[in-house]
């Protein structure tokens, strides 16, 4: 294996020249598209690890993904009702004249998500319809020297700059890349001999 500038590369964000080294010792065309679905196939894996870690917030990959925000304070009682509700409402202060102020009824429900369900106890963060989850590292362009993969629905890019997760940078990442299309190309090469 020549010595590896991949990593130092990785850790400076220069994610494409580290793949362009990579791939530069001209394997055969088809090992090469199988390296880069290789090097997908792991970034596919990490992103899915990453969004099972931060589903209720916290810290992974070295981003922090904030929690689900609280729905409102309450003025009356100071009560910080959460955005899967549960809190008890309270009684109306005021009610039309002639009718009496009746009996608390029920919690306060959920907030409302995109697709129009509400946030539960068990929810998960950026998975409201799993969509973005399942599409995480979707091959959208593949040629013998280039692979484009990402999510492809519309709202991925605003997701991605509140919460990140689709990034290439990190030594960890670099690291079991370069050993899976490492491992693909001896692979491919010893087999097709």
């Amino acid at each position: 294996m020549p010595p590896s500038p991949f990593r130092a590369q990785l850790k400076r964000g220069e994610g494409a020249a580290a793949i362009k080294w990579l791939l530069s010792w001209a394997p055969p065309p088809k090992v090469k598209i199988e390296m880069l679905k290789s090097i997908r196939r792991i970034m596919n894996l990490a992103i899915g690890v990453q969004f099972s870690r931060l589903r209720r917030g916290g810290s992974s990959r070295g981003v922090r993904w904030k929690p689900f925000a609280i729905q409102y304070l309450r003025k009356t009682d100071g009560a910080k009702v959460p955005a899967h509700g549960g809190v008890t409402r309270i009684r109306p202060a005021w009610a039309p004249t002639g009718q009496r102020r009746g009996p608390t009824r029920g919690t306060v429900l959920g907030k409302k998500r995109p697709s129009g369900r509400r946030i539960t106890r068990s929810s998960n963060l950026m998975q409201d319809s799993g969509t973005l989850r399942a599409t995480r590292a979707q091959i959208n362009f593949l040629s013998k020297d280039i692979i484009k993969f990402g999510p492809t629905v519309s709202y991925a890019a605003r997701q991605d700059q509140l919460r990140p997760f689709s990034f290439f940078q990190l030594p960890v990442d670099a690291d079991s890349a370069q050993r899976s299309a490492f491992r693909t190309f001896e692979d491919l090469m010893v087999t097709s001999k």
